[in-house]
């Protein structure tokens, strides 16, 4: 092998390094026996980030993905043909358009309110199956009562799931 492509193979033996935080992967492949085979499938530090979620949230599981659409995108799976969407008036227009073709395509009913206000709390519609909405809103900065959301959405359905992306 050429020099060049020999130094691309050199590894250190860090198990005796003992670090006191998790090292940054920023690999993206591990070797095939490894569980991390891929980033994009698996990687230590994100399975650490889940691990340290599950903890704070004392839950079962943990979901890390790379972006905040993807995130909405993740939670958007749960809805259902014929389902009805809440979602805050203020939001972030790819969020929207999101909504929008999702909605389409499930035939979800798309319900949009100003839940920055009590009146538009109130009109969170009976059979609702999820509400969504940011807050502090993008770009206004307005915040959103989450647990008034919540008990209007479950005294709606107590089956609704109440999604507030915060990023």
């Amino acid at each position: 092998m050429d020099a060049e492509t020999r130094a691309l193979h050199v590894r250190i033996d860090d198990r005796d390094a003992y670090s006191t935080a998790t090292p940054i992967y920023q690999c993206s492949a591990f070797q095939a026996h490894s569980p991390y085979f891929y980033s994009r499938k698996r990687n230590p530090n994100v399975v650490e980030f889940e691990t340290v979620c599950r903890t704070l949230e004392d839950t079962q599981h943990a979901v890390a993905v790379p972006t905040g659409m993807a995130a909405i995108a993740l939670a958007l799976r749960f809805l259902r043909p014929g389902a009805t969407l809440v979602i805050n008036s203020a939001i972030y227009g790819c969020s929207y358009r999101l909504f929008e073709r999702v909605a389409e395509r499930l035939q979800v009913t798309l319900v949009v309110l100003d839940l920055t206000t009590a009146e538009g709390i109130a009109e969170i519609p009976s059979g609702v199956d999820m509400v969504f909405f940011e807050t502090p809103t993008n770009p206004w900065l307005r915040t959103i009562d989450i647990g008034a959301v919540a008990r209007r959405a479950k005294a709606c359905n107590p089956q609704a799931l109440v999604v507030v992306d915060n990023t």
